[in-house]
Parts: structure tokens; sequence; C-alpha cells
């Protein structure tokens, strides 16, 4: 969408690894943490250790008297009623719980009492075994309880892109990691491997099953052919059909929805006018492109916001991102919003991060992607900008786990719109034609 690629590239992004592909994991898909609340073994419970507001200071000896005989009874009949309200408090929680999943406390823990931080987390940060204490409060006491719960990493690795269709040349070395693009959730550098026999010195098919393994034993295979070729094919380019923005308000025509088009340099000297004439309701602006932290704005945007508002278009912003980690993210977010000035947008802005080729060589697992994707949202949010991701339908599908923390823009270069998560934004080509732009330009439906 953002750069100028093969469009036989384009299709690989747009679409799922085409084979087979086998996943071994003991655990439910991610997601799912809730309904694995059960019984367990009880808890210990640490609510006969006195509260620093029952404690009394040390005092010299006194001889005992009816006033400290009652007190010694009342503080007997305390202990006692305590003992019996902890007997009757109910708790179930999770057992096992996947590793960085957000669970609240009031998602995970099933009790007849009152949890006093329903909000706090789970904490699910690092793997093993993990001991939470929590409070509680019970016909007026409070009460401490200590959770005993494993954190484990049992999602498997995921498949980015298979390598079909790859060549290699006679008498080259085998570079199996450039052919495929995989990651994991949890571990930044999982294992690549293969089975099978590939004989580079002689041309022909080579059938061989790849295998990704992460840290815990996950792992993810499918088979795949090694095309061993004295030469070369040629690049295969397929540019589709062009659509006419008539013709696609036509195809798409509803009325919980408009039609609009997203836009950058590459679409060069715009005459908005013209296409609000065409039928064109929204325009969504590239404002710059940033990779490290450093952000460039796109030299045609300053113009291009000014002219789309003039012609009374709606007007959404994206960024294309490179960064990889969460405080160069953050920076981008705040320059994003420090560039807008308070002036107010008509959807929430684009996070566009397309770098899925060879994914694995950036050592970054999913959750730490999805940590860069949180602190661009923060850094907008600190202006009162609200963020949402861009991606296509195989990597929301994939990649995203955290997908539905944001409103998502779907880009599916096909005919219908068949993603089924929830998404406020499709973006049906990269080839469409509208009177007032000199080349083909991004067509997109916007639900409302």
């Amino acid at each position: 969408m953002k750069k100028q690629l093969a469009c036989c590239t384009a299709a690989l992004l747009l679409t799922a690894c085409g084979t087979d592909i086998e996943q071994k994991s003991s655990m439910p898909e991610r997601g799912t943490e809730k309904s694995a609340v059960a019984a367990v073994t009880p808890m210990t419970d640490t609510s006969e250790v006195p509260d620093i507001s029952e404690s009394t200071p040390d005092e010299p000896a006194v001889t005992p008297d009816s006033a400290s005989s009652a007190a010694d009874s009342k503080t007997d009949d305390k202990k006692a009623l305590r003992k019996k309200l902890r007997k009757e408090i109910t708790l179930d929680y999770p057992k096992t719980v996947e590793q960085f999943a957000e669970i609240k406390l009031s998602d995970a823990v099933t009790t007849n009492a009152k949890l006093t931080a329903p909000d706090t987390l789970l904490e699910t940060d690092k793997a093993g075994e993990h001991e939470q204490k929590i409070e509680l409060e019970y016909e007026g006491e409070k009460f401490s309880f200590t959770l005993k719960f494993t954190v484990a990493d049992t999602q498997p690795p995921v498949c980015l892109l298979d390598g079909s269709g790859n060549t290699i040349l006679t008498g080259s070395d085998l570079d199996l990691n450039s052919l495929v693009s995989y990651a994991d959730y949890c571990d930044p550098e999982p294992t690549l491997s293969y089975a099978g026999f590939v004989d580079t010195s002689t041309a022909g098919v080579y059938p061989i099953t790849v295998t990704v393994t992460d840290h815990s034993g996950n792992y993810i295979s499918w088979d795949l052919d090694i095309n061993v070729s004295d030469s070369k094919p040629e690049p295969y380019v397929d540019a589709g059909d062009q659509i006419e923005f008539s013709d696609f308000m036509q195809m798409y025509a509803g009325a919980d929805r408009s039609f609009g088009i997203d836009v950058s340099r590459w679409q060069g000297d715009i005459d908005f006018e013209k296409v609000r004439d065409a039928g064109c309701e929204f325009v969504i602006l590239r404002m710059g492109f940033s990779s490290d932290g450093t952000v460039t704005t796109d030299e045609c945007y300053d113009y291009n916001i000014q002219a789309a508002r003039a012609a009374g278009l709606k007007v959404g912003i994206y960024v294309y991102s490179e960064d990889t980690d969460p405080a160069d993210a953050f920076g981008v977010g705040k320059w994003v919003a420090a560039k807008l000035g308070g002036t107010a947008v008509d959807m929430p802005i684009a996070f566009d991060w397309e770098d899925f080729y060879n994914f694995q060589n950036y050592k970054l697992s999913i959750h730490d992607m999805e940590m860069v994707l949180d602190s661009f949202a923060a850094g907008l949010r600190e202006s009162g900008y609200s963020t949402m991701l861009y991606s296509s339908k195989n990597f929301l599908e994939r990649f995203w786990v955290n997908r539905d923390k944001y409103p998502v823009w779907c880009a599916a270069y096909l005919s219908s719109d068949t993603y089924d998560g929830a998404h406020i934004l499709w973006q049906r080509c990269g080839n469409g034609i509208i009177d007032g732009i000199n080349g083909a330009v991004d067509l997109n439906i916007w639900y409302k």
C-alpha cells in the first residue's frame, strides 16, 4: 500500500500461508483464559496475620484485672468471628494462565466476597510458578489470600509467509531463512529447521518439511517444495483489472457505509475538488513515515490536508512505521499529535507497520510488537487522539493478537470483505481510478 512493490509481492502479504500447517500446543487459543477458570485447591490464607490496624504497641506487664480480661475475651471473639468468616469465603481461579495474557482479577477470580482491587491484572510477564496476594472484603472484614498459579507459554509459533513459489539457482546454497517468515508470541528467537533432502547442484523439485520451534517446545510445521533451477523465472506481475471509483461505489453500495481513498506522495498532485465530485466522501492521508524514532513528513501532506478539508472531505491520518522500539513509537505518537496541534480528525489515527518479510531477523516476539503499537497509541492518547491498526487480513489473523484493543482498518484485495474480525474500514484494492488523481489509488469502504 505504502511502497511501490510488485503486485505478486502484495498478493503474498494479503493472503495467508497457502499450505497445510501443523501446530503443537497444549492450551486453548489465546483469549480464552476466562473460560479456563475452575475450582482449585484451597489457597493460602494470610488473614490470621494481624493487620497493622489491629496491632498494639508493647506495654509494661500489668496485673490482670476485670478490664483486661474483658478485652482478652473481646479479642478472642474477634478471632473466632474472622475464622468463621474465612471458612465461608469461596474462591475459584485458573491454575494455569498464558504468558503475557492481560487478565483482570475480576475476570479470573470467582468469589462470594468482594475484591478490593478488581481491575488489578494477574502477574503474567514471566513464565513459571507465581504467587500473588489479593485483598477481599467479606461481611465487613478484610482478608488477604495468596493465589498460586502457573504462567506458561503454550502457543505455537506462526507462519507469516510459507516460502512457496521459491526458486534456488543451481549451485547456490539453500538459505531457508530467507525464503520464509515466522514469529512467536513470547519467544523473539524461535528455531527454524527442516527435514528432507535438497541437492542444490542438480535442478529439480525437492519436498521438505519446515518446522519452527519456540523455547517452550511449541512448534509449527508445514510442507514446502524447494525448486532448484538453472535460471530464475521472470517475475510474474498481475496488476489486476483497474476499478473505476463510480463502479466501486455501485458494486458495494449500502446505507451503512461511505467510500473513500487513502493517499501519499505516490499519488502526486491531487485535485481534491474533482475527487469530491467523483463521489469520494473521505480521504486518509499519510502524514509521514518513521524508523528508529525518526519521522519524515510526507512531502505532500501539508498541501493534501488543507486541500482535502477545503473540498469538504472527511479526513483521516496514517503513519507508515518501521519502528521496533516502544520508546521510539511513543515519540512518534507524540510527534503526530504535535503536528496536528489539537486539530480534530474524523477517524482514529492509523498505525501502519508492514515489514513482515523475514520478520524473524528482527529478533522480536509478537508481544514485543504489540508493545510498539501500544506505545504509539499512548503517545497519541496524551493529547486526546485515538489509534487504529492498519494491516492485511493475513497478518490480522496470524500476527496482531491485540487487534481487538483498537479499531481496525483491514486490507484485503478480494472481491468481498471476508475478514471476520471487527473492523471499521476495508481497503478493497490498490489499483483504483478516480478523477482528480493521475494514476492508481487505494479504494476504501468506511463502515458506519
